[in-house]
């Protein structure tokens, strides 16, 4: 058991926690450049949330045990004493019985020995172990009713205490969230313009020393199933499925990272954007065995391929009016072949009346003569359309138009 001391009073909670968060920001700075383009990015900021978030301590209250042992006590400071009188400063021990409450909790300890922004000056004593607060009362006339005041009053400071420390806790781990989000938004952006500089420049990359004999295929996550095709006209279900709304919400997901980041993304453009998804997505999906699913050729800017087949195609757009919008989707609807069922538009606005571009997207896309009909999409700033294809009016595809407000 570890020693007695009064509890949130050794240092500074702040302090504790901004330690914490630095910590989290140097570490992703020096995360080396191949685990950030491929690991998953959702899973990254889930490890490192995991690792730098602060778990308030619960007491559980109904596992609380007590115990009794024999002891000798100092009785030279007692002024009910009369040798506090007769030999003022001279240490004298009587028989007694230590009688020590066991309270155990589940969270971090090193919140027991930190002050939060708020508190009372009235600080508990106990040891603090792992997972266990140890009272220690000394008593010398058996007062039952003195030692269960005691113990009731520390226990009610203790939880007043760890109220107010998870305030501060609970704030230290929203920033902690957005911090890893943001971080890693940044770095995965510059390594992309990183690579796109050295592409540009006209010369092979230098071979570093360090550099492994061999290229490892990173870890695959998921694998994308094959649809089959049907032999007569075929209309996608309203709710697409499983990896279809996967896909997209990995693509929301970095985009709100970059509308928390607007310095970083203030000048990026399509390439950019369509660099960014494929870097991100191609650590996620399985198509192929060589994990070359999402394949950079063509006029398409995301494509997941199987077999040779496509499975997944989508544009990136900048918004500069419904003309690009009705533009893009004779596009890509000219890209869908007759297996194609899930098809995708991501246009991104710059304009500061958001709201007005988002009332133009159903305008023109039903306007469109592929339209088909509008399905219900519980989505903010995204619509689900069928269309017909292009090349069969018999075949239908489903068309998600997601729009996002981006940094200026």
């Amino acid at each position: 058991m570890s020693e007695s001391e009064y509890l949130f009073s050794s240092r500074e909670l702040r302090e504790y926690l901004e330690i914490a968060l630095r910590n989290l920001v140097e570490e992703i700075d020096s995360l080396p450049s191949v685990r950030i383009v491929t690991t998953s990015e959702d899973e990254l900021a889930v490890e490192l949330i995991e690792k730098y978030s602060v778990t308030t301590p619960v007491l559980d209250e109904s596992r609380i045990t007590v115990d009794q042992a024999h002891t000798k006590i100092d009785i030279s400071n007692d002024p009910t004493r009369i040798v506090y009188h007769l030999n003022p400063g001279r240490r004298t021990y009587i028989d007694g019985t230590v009688y020590t409450h066991y309270v155990p909790f589940r969270g971090n300890a090193d919140v027991f020995r930190c002050r939060p922004s708020h508190y009372s000056s009235n600080f508990p004593r106990a040891s603090v172990d792992d997972d266990v607060l140890t009272f220690a009362y000394e008593d010398t006339r058996h007062d039952a009713g003195g030692i269960r005041s005691a113990f009731a009053t520390d226990l009610e400071e203790t939880r007043k205490l760890l109220a107010w420390a998870d305030n501060d806790i609970r704030s230290h781990n929203d920033k902690v969230a957005q911090a890893a989000q943001t971080k890693l938004a940044e770095r995965q952006a510059k390594l992309t313009w990183d690579q796109q500089v050295v592409q540009q420049l006209g010369y092979p990359v230098r071979r570093r020393a360090d550099a492994p004999d061999t290229y490892q295929v990173p870890v695959v996550r998921k694998k994308i199933p094959l649809p089959v095709a049907a032999r007569g006209p075929l209309e996608p279900a309203p709710i697409a499925d499983e990896t279809y709304e996967e896909i997209l919400r990995i693509i929301h997901s970095m985009v709100v990272v970059m509308e928390r980041s607007p310095k970083t993304f203030t000048d990026v453009d399509e390439h950019f954007l369509r660099t960014l998804f494929l870097v991100t997505l191609n650590a996620q999906y399985e198509g192929q065995a060589t994990g070359e699913t999402f394949n950079y050729e063509g006029k398409t800017d995301i494509l997941i391929r199987h077999q040779n087949k496509n499975l997944f195609i989508a544009e990136c757009k900048f918004w500069s009016g419904s003309k690009i919008l009705t533009e893009t989707m004779d596009q890509i609807l000219g890209y869908a072949q007759w297996r194609d069922t899930k098809i995708a538009i991501l246009l991104f606005s710059r304009n500061k009346d958001f709201t007005s571009v988002l009332k133009q997207i159903p305008e023109t896309v039903t306007a469109h003569p592929n339209y088909v009909r509008q399905h219900e999409y519980t989505h903010e700033s995204a619509y689900r359309f069928t269309m017909r294809q292009k090349h069969d009016e018999h075949r239908y595809v489903t068309l998600t138009v997601m729009a996002f407000n981006i940094p200026t």
